[in-house]
């Protein structure tokens, strides 16, 4: 997961870019990749994606309300809002204060879904302001920890 130190507080919605993480217990899945903004208001979260089609299915909107309180692992998002307990339909959502966004899913069924419309947890990382300028992407040096340039 990544470092999670506090609930997520927006004081408006922030868009995520994220991929499926790629899984055999689902062929084919219903999402490759999307978009989500995540508002919050108190403890709820809300993730509104927008799924790009998949191999056999088309786009689709997702509107989707989880929760976030601090637990003994730190702060911790989870979907459903009261889903503590069941393992067949949680999903366990971690954004960090660099923008990267995990999360813990595993569907056994492509007729359940999680936060952002897959049947498999995601990989994002917050949308950028602008263009990524592709010569600083490719310069940049990963040290296990942070990015350097």
């Amino acid at each position: 997961m990544t470092e999670n130190t506090a609930c997520p507080d927006f004081s408006s919605p922030a868009s995520f870019l994220y991929v499926t993480v790629p899984t055999t217990n689902i062929s084919p899945d219903s999402a490759d990749y999307g978009k989500v903004n995540i508002g919050t208001q108190g403890s709820a979260v809300t993730f509104d994606a927008q799924t790009i089609p998949g191999w056999t299915y088309a786009a689709a909107l997702f509107h989707r309300t989880g929760g976030c309180s601090n637990t003994n692992l730190g702060a911790l998002t989870a979907y459903p809002l009261n889903s503590f307990g069941f393992a067949s339909n949680l999903e366990l959502i971690s954004i960090g204060s660099s923008g990267l966004m995990v999360s813990s899913f595993t569907s056994l069924s492509s007729a359940v879904w999680g936060a952002f419309g897959g049947g498999a947890g995601v990989i994002g990382v917050a949308e950028p302001s602008g263009p990524v300028d592709v010569s600083s992407v490719v310069g940049a040096k990963y040290n296990g920890s942070s990015m350097r340039r």
